[in-house]
């Protein structure tokens, strides 16, 4: 949990954990040994999110997926904040697919959750609408986003609180 919890890409301590931690990989039991046959970087202090967020492309429920793999907290902060910028990013270039759309608000804010994702939700939002810098989008998809968005993180004239990061 700590290295999850503590990992930022490329930074010394992530580094040095990582590499202990992969050392003793055979050791580690429980949950770890499905966790680190399905992602093989998990303990790599660069490409850990990489990994992680390239294969939740192919998943079609990250959220429920990576919980059954052994990840906790989908949402959680370090690893999972690096993975879900990557896998926001990966996303980014097919965000005026409706289909692509409802696969992030589904991360945003998976079902069994309560409340939508605030950390890194500042770049989700980011990727949501920058298709729609140059040209809005038709009547029906726009009424679409803006009630989701809203829906999930309130109207910002309406909101007593500080916006997502």
């Amino acid at each position: 949990a700590v290295y999850m919890d503590t990992y930022i890409p490329g930074a010394a301590h992530s580094s040095e954990l990582g590499h202990a931690l992969g050392a003793v990989r055979d050791r580690l039991g429980g949950r770890w040994g499905a966790l680190l046959t399905r992602f093989p970087e998990f303990f790599d202090p660069t490409r850990a999110q990489e990994d992680i967020a390239r294969q939740m492309q192919a998943m079609d429920d990250p959220w429920s997926e990576l919980r059954e793999i052994g990840i906790r907290r989908p949402d959680g902060d370090g690893l999972m904040t690096a993975v879900h910028l990557a896998f926001v990013r990966d996303l980014a270039p097919r965000l005026r697919e409706r289909e692509t759309i409802d696969r992030l608000l589904r991360w945003l804010k998976p079902d069994s959750q309560s409340e939508a994702r605030i950390a890194g939700a500042g770049a989700a939002l980011d990727a949501l609408l920058s298709p729609w810098k140059d040209m809005s989008p038709d009547h029906d998809l726009k009424s679409y986003l803006t009630a989701k968005i809203n829906a999930l993180y309130g109207h910002p004239r309406m909101a007593r609180t500080t916006p997502p990061s």
